[in-house]
């Protein structure tokens, strides 16, 4: 995985092709299917959904036959959120829901909010903001409670989102500040990027048309 890691995906791939035949001579059916999946997530990363789809499925297939539950729910996540990029939203939920139900039958908090931040994701996507905030908050809520500060700032820029769509600007503003905020914290200038441009988009919207034009030249500098 340190391949992957680094961001060497043929490097990455080429590993896991050779780990793929060993396993299979083998016979170990749990560690074909998790080569299988870390092998579609790294297509996934690359931008080969098609690819990356198929090593989900083959994953999830062998984790169906096998029972086992955890391989089944990440390989469902992992196609939900893959179907999200790809703008397959129904499919996505599909896949979403089913990671859900097996993560609440293993009480498995963060699998939970995992998938149901991915959900509010496809829901937002669809235009149905009553079930995206739902989810959203959900999401927000366990993950507050397991103090996991990326995935906080994720969905309060998320759920910014969500209002921004229903023109709700003071509090997209709101959710967006929290996101930068922790994110400042987290140094993370990729996602303070994002934040800042969904606030230039409030600002233009609001008519505040100085502020946004600052916002992107905070943006700018950042980056």
């Amino acid at each position: 995985n340190a391949y992957a890691d680094q961001g060497n995906s043929a490097s990455a791939l080429r590993y896991f092709a050779s780990a793929l035949r060993l396993y299979e001579k083998r016979k170990d059916k749990k560690n074909i299917a998790y080569t299988h999946n870390v092998m579609g997530i790294t297509y996934s990363d690359k931008g080969d959904f098609k690819q990356a789809l198929q090593h989900y499925n083959q994953a999830l297939l062998i984790n169906k036959n096998l029972l086992n539950k955890k391989g089944m729910m990440k390989n469902h996540n992992n196609i939900g959120y893959l179907y999200n990029k790809m703008g397959e939203y129904s499919l996505a939920l599909e896949n979403l829901n089913s990671a859900l139900q097996i993560a609440e039958d293993l009480a498995d908090k963060k699998a939970v909010a995992n998938a149901c931040l991915n959900m509010g994701d496809s829901y937002l996507r669809l235009g149905n903001y009553t079930e995206a905030l739902a989810y959203q908050l959900k999401s927000l809520k366990i993950n507050t409670d397991l103090g996991d500060s990326a995935d906080i700032a994720i969905n309060n820029n998320n759920i910014g989102q969500i209002h921004y769509e229903q023109k709700n600007y003071s509090e997209a503003m709101d959710y967006f500040s929290k996101a930068i905020q922790t994110n400042t914290k987290l140094n993370n200038k990729q996602d303070l990027a994002k934040n800042f441009t969904n606030i230039g988009m409030v600002d233009e919207e609001t008519g505040k048309y100085e502020d946004a034009s600052s916002v992107i030249t905070f943006r700018i500098v950042k980056e």
